[in-house]
Parts: structure tokens; C-alpha cells; sequence
């Protein structure tokens, strides 16, 4: 459902912003 995909893009945006800080 549509929240499953709001799940799924917080998730994934989660990941990218730590990957980032740990990045630096």
C-alpha cells in the first residue's frame, strides 16, 4: 500500500543520510 512505500522511501532515505555522515 501506499504506506508501505512511505516505509520503504524513509527507510532508504535513512540509509543515505548515514551513509553519508559516515562518509565524512
Amino acid at each position: 500500500g501506499f504506506r508501505d512505500v512511505l516505509k520503504g522511501a524513509a527507510k532508504a532515505f535513512v540509509k543515505t543520510v548515514a551513509g553519508h555522515i559516515a562518509n565524512i
